[in-house]
């Protein structure tokens, strides 16, 4: 059962439909392609079809904002823009250009960072499939308590080691899970050695 602020916050995204249009945001679904990338990762485990994605939105940028400000980190840079996931709902504080991206296409690197934003976000959607609203309070808590490191899951060598030791994908915090996931993307789509990440990223299909 849902908490009176995990209820409040259903009620304010919704579907996404009023949202946008309340807020002039540019909504769509996954396209053919985001969907074909991230099904190599998420494979069964993300229903692709509940995700949303809101373009241009100005709400993680002050969301950010404001975290900075409690956190007494140094402002933001007005051209860095920042991204959040409610639930299904994916922001992005400027237009992402991977709908533009056809299937079969070969990524510019330019292309490959937008694809790997979206991938981190949507390893957040997943989160909130397999945890409910609980994930967001966790990945909250995590960013006031590790501030700017709450991305950081060790690199490789860390992976290497949590893997021959038995780790779980659970040990890691939340975002630094999206970090995993992330750069696990990042190698993959470039074919580059990701051994280090295969005992994790099978744990998320399972």
């Amino acid at each position: 059962m849902m908490n009176l602020l995990e209820k409040a916050i259903q009620d304010f995204v919704g579907d996404g439909a009023s949202l946008a249009k309340r807020f002039g945001f540019k909504t769509r679904g996954l396209t053919a392609f985001e969907r074909g990338e991230a099904e190599k990762i998420f494979g069964k485990r993300l229903n692709y079809a509940q995700v949303k994605i809101f373009e241009g939105a100005g709400l993680p940028n002050l969301l950010d904002d404001i975290g900075r400000f409690l956190k007494q980190m140094p402002r933001r840079e007005i051209n860095v823009k920042n991204a959040i996931t409610l639930g299904n709902n994916c922001f992005f504080g400027r237009e992402l250009k991977t709908d533009e991206i056809k299937p079969g296409a070969t990524l510019t690197k330019a292309q490959l960072a937008e694809m790997s934003w979206l991938i981190h976000e949507l390893t957040h959607a997943w989160q909130y499939q397999t945890l409910g609203w609980s994930y967001l309070w966790t990945a909250w808590d995590a960013q006031f308590k590790l501030g700017a490191s709450v991305y950081d899951f060790g690199g490789e060598a860390n992976l290497q080691k949590k893997s021959k030791q038995g780790g779980k994908l659970k040990d890691f915090n939340l975002e630094a899970q999206g970090g995993i996931v992330q750069k696990y993307y990042e190698r993959q789509a470039q074919a580059e050695d990701t051994d280090a990440f295969e005992h994790f990223i099978k744990q998320i299909r399972s």
